[in-house]
């Protein structure tokens, strides 16, 4: 199943070195979602419309900028498939570490 981008004013071809990650960190009031992007984590915020459908807080995104202005984002199921199995792992290791003491 191919994925289409969302797009918002941006007309053209994308090439694979113009996709930046991002995370959505939070949706405030249902209206935006702030996004941590990049390796510097740089945070901006945008409206919750601009997210593709089944965004949500955890999930990882390609973006594309113009300046600070979202151009378009895709979900990055392979980022976020990744990220998920991370925090698994750390929660099945916390809790282990808890039955120990017990």
């Amino acid at each position: 199943m191919s994925e289409r981008p969302r797009t918002l004013g941006w007309e053209g071809r994308v090439s694979v070195s113009d996709w930046e990650p991002a995370v959505v960190d939070r949706l405030v009031d249902g209206s935006w979602a702030v996004l941590l992007v990049g390796s510097e984590e740089t945070e901006r915020v945008v409206p919750s419309a601009a997210l593709p459908d089944g965004a949500r807080a955890g999930t990882w995104l390609k973006t594309r900028w113009d300046g600070e202005k979202l151009l378009e984002a895709i979900i990055d199921h392979e980022a976020t498939g990744a990220a998920t199995r991370r925090i698994a792992s750390k929660l099945a290791q916390l809790r282990q570490r808890g039955r120990r003491r017990c």
